[in-house]
């Protein structure tokens, strides 16, 4: 799955993405095993209230799904590692940190989990 992320979250940063505050990948179930991440800035970030993921000032116009068969708790964390690890590795991990005061993720009706928080 990893390479498959990374070659959509790619095009998806080479396309160009706005100044703000947080960035968030909203994770969303489709049915049928099947499973989806948008990816959503927004103008504000806050740790402490999950809410400014919802008032996104902009959504890639694509998103990235797969095929799963697994509970909505495992794949979050399955989704989270692949997050991670782009963080980590990934050719735009240092231009996302050095623009976002945060990045998090999370299904679009639950909590968020920060995958990175700027000191």
């Amino acid at each position: 799955m990893y390479k498959e992320f990374e070659e959509w979250i790619n095009s998806v940063i080479e396309k160009g993405l706005p100044e703000g505050q947080g960035l968030c990948f909203n994770i969303y179930e489709d049915g049928n095993c099947s499973w989806s991440i948008e990816l959503v800035v927004a103008s504000s970030f806050d740790p402490e209230d999950d809410d400014w993921a919802s008032e996104a000032d902009f959504c890639a116009d694509s998103s990235f799904s797969w095929k799963q068969v697994a509970e909505w708790d495992d794949v979050l964390e399955d989704a989270i590692q692949v997050m991670l690890r782009y963080l980590d590795e990934g050719k735009h991990a240092e231009d996302l940190k050095n623009r976002y005061m945060g990045i998090s993720t999370g299904f679009v009706d639950g909590d968020l989990e920060h995958l990175y928080i700027k000191e």
